[in-house]
């Protein structure tokens, strides 16, 4: 990466001109005529000397030797060194880019590290909805944006196939038995059902003081597995939601290496509480079990109820000792959920700090917002109430699919139904990854399916445009070159450059909004060029090198989206 060589260079100016800090970071300036990139260096060690950072900023230039890579170093006012890199350098790292094709843009930051991403985490007998939506496109990209830095990554989905939840659905399941889907049904339609059940137990549960005792006792017979007819009503739910979740994994692009389920890891849990009670961890309080936050800022939380059920914070004590029982090696953990499991998660770590340390000091749990529509509620279906996550996907794509059907009237049925897909996939996609994953996202669907502007399809369509410009260079047999006649970089140019380090920050930082920042510039900034360059001609010498330009934009967009886990199409 060229900014190691500019590190490296410096360093070594750093050392000449006496002083002891010679590590730094590089940035792109914010203003491009200020350089490729620029260092803040000399206010640290200003710091350090006492003195002012322009001085010792001038101080370190001058022991900057002469280098091919650099055209000139300046000093900006406030003690920043700016750095411009040479005409041939750009070009020598844009050769590069060809050369490592798909693994352009990749590092090594953290090669030989295993780290373990859990994320979606839908629970089985409910909807998939909106927020397992935002939990699998936030954790599939950190998961790829840790693989794009040399780490090997597992990844884990954690399901609640136990709890309050199910008995709810068993009980409406039990009550419309009679209408039970037929084993040929659709998938849909099952699910359907399924669904209809769920709502009609969780309606009772809350308006029928005999109906929630009935529930509550239910839900303990799941648990116990002691009614044959309810196991059978058990099996039926958990195979239907967990077959209807593959598909929509299939559509998100995300294959997982761990499914761990709360009714495996539910007894582990009991018996860690049992034996971390004894040792003073874990205390009883009115009947239940509890782990007592407060001494630490934290709050009390509920690991076996009075009832002597296990909650999700004992289920979580097994979860977590289970992974790393069955990763021995592993070095990170990363838990995706929404934010507002912040304090929950808290709590947790303060536990297994007292249970096992190595886990409460190498487990991270990020927190993501929430998504709500234009009124600032909950988005909305267009078949009314709030939409899952499926429901949301699909009337994307049915938007998307009108799109494309009034716009390519050439593309086959089977071509349009999966481009489709994938515009409604990379729209609610980089909707979410596009912003702080912390923050509330607002989603407005003519925004997010927009092909002009800050949107996933706007990213589609130009890959699709390059590649449309490709297909007619082809047809008139014009070769891409950088060794043939070049032109004076552009801002186009000097920005490609940048690629490999904005990977890496969304990696360090747990940020994928580092790179749809990134790609999103970089479509703008071809866009902007291919307005003002005829590209194809095969009569003008310069058209080797900017259709060469076109294909690393094209190389930098789709490993940019691929590290996003955003599909590409070939032709929008």
């Amino acid at each position: 990466m060229i900014s190691d060589e500019i590190k490296k260079i410096l360093a070594s100016a750093c050392k000449r001109a006496g002083f002891g800090i010679t590590a730094s970071t590089l940035k792109k300036p914010d203003i491009s005529a200020h350089g490729d990139y620029s260092s803040n260096i000399a206010l640290a060690v200003a710091g350090i000397e006492k003195t002012n950072p322009r001085l010792i900023a001038e101080r370190i230039v001058e022991c900057i030797s002469k280098n091919g890579i650099l055209s000139k170093v300046e000093v900006a006012s406030a003690g920043y060194i700016n750095f411009y890199l040479s005409d041939e350098a750009i070009y020598e790292e844009l050769g590069r880019a060809e050369g490592l094709s798909d693994k352009w843009g990749a590092g090594k930051s953290l090669h030989g590290n295993r780290m373990m991403f859990e994320y979606t985490d839908p629970n089985p007998f409910k909807a998939f909805h909106v927020g397992h939506l935002m939990s699998n496109a936030i954790g599939e990209a950190l998961a790829r944006l840790a693989e794009w830095q040399g780490a090997h990554v597992i990844r884990a989905n954690y399901q609640g196939d136990v709890g309050l939840h199910v008995g709810k659905a068993i009980y409406g399941m039990l009550s419309a038995k009679s209408g039970i889907p037929a084993e040929t049904a659709a998938l849909l339609d099952k699910i359907g059902w399924l669904q209809e059940c769920y709502v009609f137990g969780a309606q009772s549960y809350e308006n029928d003081p005999s109906v929630k005792h009935k529930i509550d006792v239910l839900n303990k017979t799941v648990f116990d597995k002691t009614d044959p007819e309810v196991n059978k009503m058990y099996s039926l739910g958990r195979e239907w939601s967990l077959a209807n979740f593959e598909e929509i994994y299939r559509v998100l692009g995300t294959k997982f290496d761990y499914y761990f389920f709360e009714s495996e890891v539910a007894e582990k849990g009991i018996t860690l509480v049992d034996e971390y009670k004894e040792k003073g961890v874990f205390v009883d309080s009115e009947g239940a079990v509890i782990f007592d936050g407060e001494p630490y800022g934290l709050h009390k939380r509920v690991f076996i109820t009075s009832n002597g059920l296990p909650t999700y914070e004992a289920k979580d004590l097994g979860l977590n000792v289970t992974k790393f029982e069955k990763e021995p090696e592993l070095q990170k953990s990363v838990i995706v959920t929404g934010a507002e499991q912040d304090e929950y998660f808290k709590v947790l770590f303060k536990a297994f700090e007292f249970i096992d340390k190595r886990i409460s000091d190498n487990t991270v749990h990020v927190g993501h917002g929430l998504m709500l529509g234009a009124d600032k509620k909950k988005v909305s279906s267009r078949r009314g109430g709030a939409a899952s996550g499926e429901e949301l996907l699909l009337d994307l794509k049915v938007s998307a699919l009108k799109k494309i059907l009034a716009g390519k009237k050439e593309l086959s049925e089977n071509e349009a139904e999966d481009t489709a897909e994938k515009i409604a996939t990379g729209a609610i996609k980089y909707v979410v990854l596009k912003q702080n994953i912390g923050k509330n996202i607002v989603f407005d669907e003519d925004l997010a399916l927009s092909f002009e502007g800050d949107s996933g399809p706007y990213l589609q369509y130009t890959c699709a445009r390059i590649n449309s410009i490709l297909s007619a260079a082809e047809a008139v047999g014009l070769e891409a070159s950088i060794e043939r006649t070049k032109e004076p970089p552009t801002e186009l140019e000097r920005y490609l450059i940048h690629f490999e380090n904005a990977l890496l920050l969304a990696s360090i930082k747990l940020s994928p909004n580092y790179v749809t920042t990134y790609i999103v510039e970089l479509a703008r900034l071809f866009n902007s060029y291919y307005a003002s360059h005829h590209i194809v001609d095969a009569h003008k010498p310069e058209s080797a090198y900017r259709l060469y330009l076109a294909k690393i934009v094209l190389l930098t967009l789709k490993n940019g989206l691929k590290a996003l886990g955003i599909p590409t199409v070939e032709r929008m």
